[in-house]
């Protein structure tokens, strides 16, 4: 979370264990994902405008939010314990909405291009793996030291509505571009320490 504890991600599961080293498990998760500065694309590729008249670096968070399941298989020796999580779902991007108003150079042709994105829906994969070791027993509380690691891998595209006014809001071109899908991955891993009574 953020230092006003705003919450930056969440990945919250419940797990059900029929059987002692096989389980089940569902899950919610969203993560956030920054957009920096996408209005670049226009001022490279616009030659006869001024790419965007408002010069501010811009920068969005928008969040990937899933729904997964999969199976737990935990592992117990004595005082070492490994779960592996193998988790797959539907995740998609929060939608979002940016101008880009234009100056065409030399004259004083306006042009306002209006973004809105379509939500996207992608499958992905989850997997997960936790090791853990009792390093200390009071009676019955011990305490140990963790690793967790994730890997999250995805395909997907970032579809959109794209409407274009000239001069007035009147008779927009309007378009709606689907792009092409774009791998996306991301590896975590943090270390703590554990108590549990």
């Amino acid at each position: 979370m953020y230092d006003d504890f705003a919450p930056n991600n969440i990945n919250l599961k419940a797990q059900y264990f029929p059987l002692k080293n096989l389980g089940v498990s569902v899950g919610f998760y969203t993560y956030p994902q920054l957009l920096n500065d996408f209005t670049t694309y226009h001022r490279i590729n616009d030659e006869m405008f001024f790419g965007d008249i408002d010069r501010n670096f811009r920068q969005m968070r928008i969040h990937e939010t899933g729904l997964m399941a999969g199976i737990v298989l935990p592992l117990n020796y004595r005082g070492l314990h490994c779960t592996l999580n193998l988790n797959g779902g539907v995740s998609s991007l929060s939608t979002f909405k940016d101008i880009v108003q234009q100056k065409q150079i030399y004259s004083n042709l306006r042009r306002e291009i209006n973004y809105s994105s379509i939500a996207s829906p992608a499958l992905f994969l989850f997997p997960e793996i936790e090791l853990s070791l009792d390093c200390f027993k009071v009676g019955n509380t011990k305490i140990g030291i963790q690793a967790q690691s994730s890997w999250y891998t995805v395909s997907r595209s970032i579809d959109y509505n794209r409407t274009v006014y000239e001069w007035t809001n009147i008779a927009p071109k309007i378009e709606r571009i689907e792009s092409p899908n774009h791998h996306f991955e991301k590896f975590e891993l943090d270390f703590g320490i554990y108590m549990t009574w």
